[in-house]
């Protein structure tokens, strides 16, 4: 036996409209953002070209979503440590090392 998934239309209509009400309330949101300072924006990790380029992206993406990725995005690259180089050489000039026979292999940096 056989169970047949059944959407109402009504159903599939509420989650339109919905859709489309909060598509519209989040842009409106993202409309107020460009009036907070760039240190509040900073606050919540977004920058002014963030919310401009959010704003004018195509009318079916919701933009708070893709402002949200990207202040997260930028959170997480801010948690990284800092590169640093993974090889030591000995220094350039020293005179034990003149001669590469006796140039012992590069150390590992601590």
């Amino acid at each position: 036996m056989s169970y047949k998934t059944h959407i109402s239309l009504t159903a599939i209509l509420g989650a339109s409209v919905t859709r489309v009400w909060r598509l519209l309330s989040n842009r409106q949101k993202v409309s107020r953002l460009h009036d907070l300072t760039d240190a509040q924006l900073h606050d919540i990790g977004l920058t002014r070209s963030d919310v401009r380029r959010a704003s004018e992206i195509s009318f079916l993406v919701d933009p708070t979503r893709v402002l949200n990725s990207w202040a997260r995005e930028r959170s997480l690259a801010a948690q990284l440590p800092d590169p640093k180089p993974v090889l030591q050489s000995p220094p350039l000039g020293d005179p034990k090392f003149t001669d590469m026979t006796s140039c012992p292999a590069p150390r590992l940096a601590a």
